[in-house]
């Protein structure tokens, strides 16, 4: 005698799934939505909203010299930080792979402090994109 398949239990699946997809979408979907809602129109305190279409993209993408700047401060952070990061990286591996080199033990401090190293790199690299330049990085304000 052969036996029925089991079938999935639809109700308890339903019963447990419904109430986390309804907070995920009540604190993901939502939000995003409301945002693009918003950029479509012209949110005030204690006013009705104002339809403006697309109006504050053309503003932002033609007019705005700051959006601009933070474009290319962005793009250049993210094609330069992981090329220094794995350079550091390599020389430090190698550097600990051939301990019998010169050098080769002090570079367990190195590797020990490499924390407080990346730290700096990093603060150098915010202070030199939000900078008028490398000529002024040094200059104290």
């Amino acid at each position: 005698m052969t036996r029925a398949p089991d079938r999935p239990p639809w109700g308890a699946i339903t019963a447990f799934l419904l109430p986390a997809l309804v907070v995920y979408t009540a604190l993901t979907a939502y939000p995003v939505v409301r945002t693009f809602w918003n950029s479509l129109h012209k949110v005030l305190p204690n006013r009705s909203d104002e339809f403006v279409g697309l109006t504050n993209y053309s503003a932002l993408l033609f007019h705005d010299d700051i959006f601009w700047r933070s474009v290319r401060n962005t793009l250049l952070w993210a094609c330069a930080s992981p090329l220094l990061e794995v350079g550091i990286a390599l020389l430090l591996a190698l550097a600990l792979y051939a301990e019998e080199t010169v050098g080769g033990r002090h570079v367990l401090l190195v590797g020990d402090s490499s924390s407080s190293l990346v730290d700096r790199l990093v603060g150098l690299g915010a202070r030199l994109m939000t900078s008028d330049g490398p000529d002024k990085l040094f200059q104290l304000k």
